[in-house]
């Protein structure tokens, strides 16, 4: 829509427009401005530019190559560690545009981490086309940079685009026409005609599209620079922590082979062996993070997450030479406090021996009141005194031993000698402990069976007459296991069935029994049946509660599905009964079905709730699914007969689909009729691919120089390839 007006209004308005726009494009600038502080896409604040050090020690040779061409092509060169997440070739956009390149400039761009390069050539150089920026970047750069040689691929691509450049022809690098001078429009005195054409609607739009590219644009470099720093961060505190580890396990290992030296000197050989054996386990690993660190130190460049992943492996070595050296200089610290604490310690064992043959005399006649009142008692204990005996005899062995070796000043073999002891006694110990408290359990049955004797009993009783209430459901039988796991097969084997009450109260009623014969006879093994007995009995009563709780949950459910799904079903059926001349297969069977689900339903449910409920559910759906497709049916058949076959306007078969309310033909009809022509928004009739909105030139451009591919902010336009090497 474009407005006429007067030249004097007309003028003001442009004026005024024309700083809106103004005030838009530098307060777009302002957002895509980084804030202070944050990381900023590189300034180029010389011809060469070697963030990365690549070009040490020959920056002056590439500086003095590229100055010579400068009559043809101005090329700056700019290598960076990364892009990070940010392709290379859309970042050179970034930097050309940032630094205001344009005219006859150009920008080699080396990311040495991501191995990637980009060319960018301003569309100033008109006589570089983008089938020589294609073959200098595959024929000239790329060579080079995969041998390394850096400087040397500055300077060849100087060299190539001022070859390229110097054989224009004055042909434009595009085929667009040459641009003519635009032509003043009329203007007219007050009260005349058209004054000048303003399209300011167009000012609106253009400053809202140009404000959200600038945000998105904004907000898309700080989320890349905010991971980029936090990746940076993370990955030099994860190397300084690696590096200081190594370090310090390195000097570790060096003493441990120094402590070796002397626990061999001091200790015997079989104490020993477990350090040197840790030792060894320390070396491997050592020998193995030193390989990781220089992997890292070589030539072969690795990328972030690579690094990374290094540096966590050297980590973990590390930590698992500090575990394993540290539990041998306990148990080393451990040895020497031993034969420190040796005197006292064989004292003590004397004494400790002593009590234990007193309580060795006193366990004799518990033992065989054992054996005469339990046979249960008695075979747990068998053997036990005769071991107790052997290992007492041991330890007093033991600490003889360890007397006469610090009589002659030897403190290891009096050490070992303090743990041979110390051994066999706590050995004796728990044996001569075992035949105690199975006389206090013996003394415990004689005294509390006949009290769990009928605590058993009134508990079976409850059981029974929960486990045969008519309310508890009968358990479903066990499924049979697969051929496969019959036949031994690898398949996992099934898990035993839950017990039933039914189940628990026979096992109840069974150790009972089994209780009152054994009550004579052995007493502690009665009084252990008596017990499992009222256990299982109070078991079986929980699960028919449950068991009842449940099935009535299930009942009240069911039933509510039914009552759901009978309504459902009856209008569906009474539906179809009135309208079986227009419904089709579909209906009908579904009706069908839900009729038959829902007869399943009641006849279950009495006996099985659950699934009861689950055909009431799958009745419903039916039903529902059967009025849908009848009232489908039925709408099309009554609302579109026609005075001349199936639809209003001719006849024709083939298929038929239903949209909004009127049906649509899919085949052909025998009195045409055709569609409605083209798109509404795309081409004319006819084929169209595409979108909805049509195909076509979109919009491009922006407020810079014509340049070929978009991007960049609102310097001079150019064109850049790029790829790895």
């Amino acid at each position: 829509m474009r407005l006429a007006v007067r030249s004097g209004a007309g003028a003001r308005l442009v004026a005024l427009l024309t700083l809106l726009t103004g005030l838009l494009v530098v307060g777009a600038g302002a957002l895509v401005a980084p804030p202070a502080g944050a990381q900023q896409v590189p300034q180029l604040t010389d011809e060469i530019n070697d963030e990365a050090g690549l070009l040490t020690g020959r920056e002056d040779e590439v500086r003095a190559a590229l100055a010579e061409l400068r009559d043809q092509v101005h090329l700056f060169v700019l290598t960076t560690d990364t892009t990070a997440a940010t392709p290379v070739t859309s970042f050179v956009q970034e930097v050309a545009s940032e630094n205001s390149l344009g005219g006859d400039d150009a920008l080699l761009l080396v990311a040495i981490d991501d191995r990637s390069y980009a060319l960018w050539v301003a569309d100033g150089l008109r006589g570089v086309s983008d089938t020589d920026i294609d073959r200098i970047n595959t024929s000239v750069v790329e060579p080079l940079l995969a041998e390394g040689d850096f400087a040397g691929a500055a300077i060849a691509a100087g060299q190539a685009l001022a070859d390229a450049q110097a054989g224009q022809t004055g042909t434009p690098a595009d085929d667009d026409p040459a641009p003519t001078d635009p032509t003043p429009a009329p203007t007219t005195g007050p009260g005349g005609a058209t004054g000048g054409q303003v399209p300011w609607l167009l000012v609106i739009p253009i400053a809202a599209f140009v404000l959200f590219a600038a945000a998105s644009r904004l907000t898309e470099r700080q989320g890349r620079r905010r991971s980029s720093e936090e990746r940076d961060r993370r990955l030099g505190e994860l190397a300084r922590s690696a590096n200081a580890r190594l370090l310090a396990c390195d000097e570790a290992v060096r003493e441990a082979t120094t402590e070796l030296a002397f626990a061999e000197a001091r200790f015997h050989a079989d104490d020993v062996a477990p350090l040197r054996a840790a030792l060894d386990t320390a070396r491997d690993a050592l020998h193995d993070a030193f390989e990781l660190r220089q992997r890292l130190d070589d030539e072969v460049l690795e990328t972030p997450l690579e690094r990374e992943q290094l540096l966590q492996r050297i980590v973990e070595h590390t930590e698992r030479i500090d575990g394993v050296l540290a539990a041998e200089y306990a148990r080393l610290d451990d040895l020497r406090e031993l034969e420190q604490e040796a005197p006292r310690l064989l004292d003590d064992l004397e004494a400790d021996i002593r009590d234990a043959r007193t309580r060795r005399e006193a366990a004799g006649p518990l033992h065989e009141r054992l054996a005469a009142r339990s046979a249960t008692a008695r075979d747990a204990t068998r053997g036990n005194l005769t071991e107790a005996d052997k290992r007492l005899a041991a330890a007093a062995a033991a600490v003889d031993a360890g007397q006469a070796a610090l009589t002659g000043n030897e403190t290891s073999t009096a050490a070992r000698a303090v743990r041979e002891a110390q051994g066999a006694l706590a050995a004796a110990q728990q044996l001569l402990l075992a035949v105690e408290h199975a006389a206090s359990e013996l003394d415990e049955a004689e005294r509390e069976l006949d009290t769990a004797l009928r605590a058993a009993a009134g508990a079976l009783d409850e059981a029974t007459a929960a486990a045969t209430d008519t309310r508890v459901p009968t358990p479903a039988p066990a499924r049979a296991p697969s051929a496969g796991r019959a036949r031994g097969g690898a398949g996992t084997p099934p898990p035993p069935p839950p017990p039933s009450a039914p189940a628990l109260v026979a096992e109840a009623r069974r150790l009972l029994e089994h209780a009152r014969a054994a009550r004579d006879d052995d007493p502690l093994r009665a009084y252990e049946q008596a017990r499992g007995a009222e256990s299982a009995a109070v078991q079986a009563v929980a699960l028919a509660h449950a068991a009842v709780e449940r099935r009535e949950r299930e009942t009240t459910a069911a039933r509510a599905a039914l009552r759901t799904a009978t309504a459902v079903y009856d209008r569906a059926a009474d539906y179809l009964a009135v309208r079986r001349q227009g419904v089709g297969r579909e209906a009908r069977t579904r009706i069908q079905e839900a009729e038959r689900h829902l007869d399943r339903a009641r006849a279950l449910l009495d006996t099985d709730p659950a699934t009861a409920a689950d055909e009431a559910r799958e009745a419903e759906r039916l039903a529902a699914e059967a009025y849908r497709l009848a009232s489908r049916d039925f709408d099309s058949y009554d609302q579109y007969r026609g005075p001349f076959g199936r639809g209003p306007y001719g006849g024709g078969g083939g298929p038929t689909i239903v949209i909004g309310g009127f049906p649509i033909p899919l085949g052909g009809s025998r009195r045409g009729g055709g569609g409605f022509g083209g798109s509404v928004w795309g081409s004319p009739g006819g084929r169209s691919t595409g979108g909805v909105f049509g195909g076509g030139r979109g919009f491009g451009g922006g407020f810079g120089g014509g340049g070929r591919s978009m991007g960049g902010g609102f310097g001079g336009g150019g064109r850049a390839g790029g790829g790895r090497f």
